[in-house]
């Protein structure tokens, strides 16, 4: 268990006996204090040492549970290291650390985040080599070691005396290190240095899950970009070839003295090209309105109705029926966000283009697994006995939809306007390179 550095000294000394010595009734001390105590200091002494471990124990298991329960819905390696570092300190008592991520690329473990290190220290231990002697033994241990800090080595001359170091380890992988460093030599016994090797494991973890967490970002932040890049060239090769068939009509008909024809093909070039205009407005304001994961989805969809409505006129409704109206608050995984908003652009841009209405009402349904979105214009609809509802951007949507393992459900008749209903899964339980390290002692709270 961790204590103050003099009573951790005097307990491993005069607490155990020397394999070697206890066969000639010696042991590393002199136990003469302890065997003049009467029973019942011994008690009281055996007492007071088994409620320090058990104290110890429930620290050491608080500091993990705080770990876990400080992290958000998407954190980031920062979050991670900066969260641990308190609790941490808390159960060892020891207030310098620092928190390092390892940089394949450079070969070396990199300083995330820090405390009780001044500027100068910092400087000089914000990039560190693995051919260190203690990482190449960290490495090669895959376990925690710790060393005395001699005259060879810089901390010395702040008057560091020891160091252990804990690998993060993740499948036998190590991801980062956390140093701890003592003013004065200190002899770690097997129960801390155990639960070092379990805090390095798990936070190893969780740096793994972080960091697939980011790679998935990635991906759907490629396959978006596809997706856009694909709508944009069916969209606009659409218009294009319409705007180049008429002005091949433009030309005969002018060949030809019809005036009144060429004068109905510009009017159509024109038409196009301020649809084509305004198709690429709506992307561009799309894109810019794209968020971080796990920020909530309210204030953004108020945003896109509240913009549209002032390019449009056509006025528009956020209907919210949620499990805690007191609390307005919505988070969906990140690829479950992507989609909702393009597939609700796209059924507003539809709106416009194709139903004639005057309003437009966005329901946000919730239950405790789903949320069901229910968008409704007063348009002029269309028969869908006649139409296969699948025409280009039907498709899409139900194409993101789909991606999303939602459904979609499409409605409409003739002067009542479309109703389209989707359901979709609710949300499921890196550049740190480029960042500078994170000094936590100037984080309030």
């Amino acid at each position: 268990m961790f204590l103050n550095e003099d009573t951790h000294q005097m307990m491993n000394n005069c607490s155990e006996l020397d394999s070697k010595d206890s066969v000639q009734g010696r042991s590393k001390c002199d136990l003469q204090p302890i065997i003049d105590m009467s029973e019942s200091q011994k008690m009281k002494l055996a007492l007071e040492q088994s409620n320090a471990k058990v104290n110890y124990q429930r620290k050491s298991f608080d500091a993990l549970l705080a770990i876990a329960e400080s992290l958000g819905d998407s954190p980031t390696i920062e979050d991670l290291f900066k969260n641990a570092i308190k609790p941490i300190q808390e159960v060892t008592g020891f207030t310098t650390m620092a928190m390092r991520l390892y940089n394949p690329e450079k070969r070396s473990f990199q300083l995330v985040a820090y405390s009780g290190l001044s500027k100068a220290m910092v400087e000089v231990l914000r990039d560190l080599s693995e051919d260190q002697p203690f990482y190449l033994e960290t490495i090669r241990k895959k376990h925690p070691i710790f060393i005395p800090v001699t005259p060879q080595h810089k901390p010395y001359a702040w008057g560091f005396r020891q160091l252990i170091c804990v690998p993060f380890l993740a499948e036998d992988t190590i991801l980062g290190t956390m140093e701890l460093t003592t003013l004065t030599e200190y002899d770690w016994n097997e129960d801390e240095l155990r639960w070092f090797k379990l805090v390095g494991r798990y936070i190893g973890i969780l740096i793994k899950q972080i960091q697939l967490n980011e790679q998935l970002k990635n991906m759907a932040i490629l396959q978006e970009r596809s997706r856009i890049a694909q709508e944009l060239h069916d969209g606009l090769v659409q218009t294009v070839g319409a705007i180049n068939i008429w002005s091949q009509e433009a030309k005969l008909s002018l060949k030809e003295g019809e005036t009144e024809k060429v004068n109905e093909s510009l009017n159509k070039i024109e038409i196009s090209a301020q649809d084509a205009y305004i198709h690429l407005r709506e992307e561009m304001f799309g894109l810019r309105v794209m968020f971080k994961p796990g920020q909530d989805i309210i204030p953004l969809l108020n945003n896109i109705l509240v913009r549209f409505q002032h390019m449009w006129g056509i006025k528009t409704h956020l209907v919210l029926e949620l499990c805690h109206p007191d609390n307005a608050y919505i988070l969906l995984s990140p690829d479950v966000e992507i989609q909702l908003l393009r597939v609700i652009q796209e059924a507003l841009t539809n709106i416009r283009r194709h139903a004639g209405a005057k309003t437009v009402s966005v329901k946000l349904h919730e239950t405790r697994d789903d949320l069901t979105i229910i968008i409704e214009d007063n348009g002029q609809g269309f028969d869908a006995s006649k139409s296969d509802g699948d025409g280009l951007g039907l498709h899409i949507m139900k194409e993101r939809v789909n991606e999303v393992s939602g459904k979609i459900k499409i409605s409409s008749q003739s002067g009542k306007g479309t109703n389209i209903t989707i359901e979709l899964p609710k949300k499921t339980q890196t550049q740190i390179f480029q960042k500078g390290a994170m000094n936590v002692d100037d984080i309030s709270g």
